[in-house]
């Protein structure tokens, strides 16, 4: 229950600063949102400001289905490899409402932090942040690459996409060569 009520809490803060999308939302008040998660289900309503709170016995409109996979997919490849595995069930067009509202709304995470400890030192602080974020993304980048290489020539486990290739290209000319003999066996 803490957790739900951290979720709604960032949600409508993120909501609070963009009244377009509170707008975006006021058509579904009194409807419910449902995300099954890996780990449960969250199921919000929407109330008559454009905010979220939890749902009660309000119709769900709209039903995600995420798995697993798509929060894997969200770290590596962000919300468009992510959205790609989400399975969508209910009414089309506020599942269209909430899929721009993903894609449009954004945290300014640098204005929240400029509340606390003034504009320059958190200007310093998020690009510290995006520099370690950036690394990171390369550390990943890099020990993939190095483990591939690894499994592919150092401890022969996977295969080069060359050599599968060439394997397949082999098989194909293997195919059409017995097609030509079993066609020449058949005259005979």
């Amino acid at each position: 229950m803490r957790l739900t009520q951290t979720i709604l809490v960032v949600l409508n803060h993120l909501l609070q600063h963009e009244a377009w999308a509170r707008d975006q939302l006021r058509p579904y008040t009194g409807q419910a949102i449902c995300c099954r998660l890996p780990r449960g289900t969250l199921t919000v309503a929407v109330n008559d400001k454009g905010l979220l709170c939890l749902a009660q016995d309000e119709p769900v409109i709209v039903a995600f289905d995420i798995p697993i996979a798509a929060v894997h997919a969200f770290l590596v490849g962000g919300k468009t490899q992510a959205l790609k595995l989400v399975h969508i069930e209910g009414d089309a067009q506020c599942a269209a409402t909430l899929s721009l509202l993903l894609e449009q709304v954004r945290w300014e995470a640098e204005e929240d932090v400029a509340k606390i400890v003034g504009a320059a030192p958190a200007h310093q602080l998020m690009q510290g942040i995006r520099q370690l974020r950036d690394a990171l993304k390369q550390i990943h980048h890099t020990a993939t690459a190095n483990l591939v290489e690894y499994l592919v020539y150092e401890q022969p486990t996977l295969v080069s996409q060359l050599d599968q290739t060439s394997f397949t290209e082999q098989i194909s000319t293997l195919r059409d060569d017995l097609a030509r003999l079993e066609k020449r066996i058949a005259r005979l």
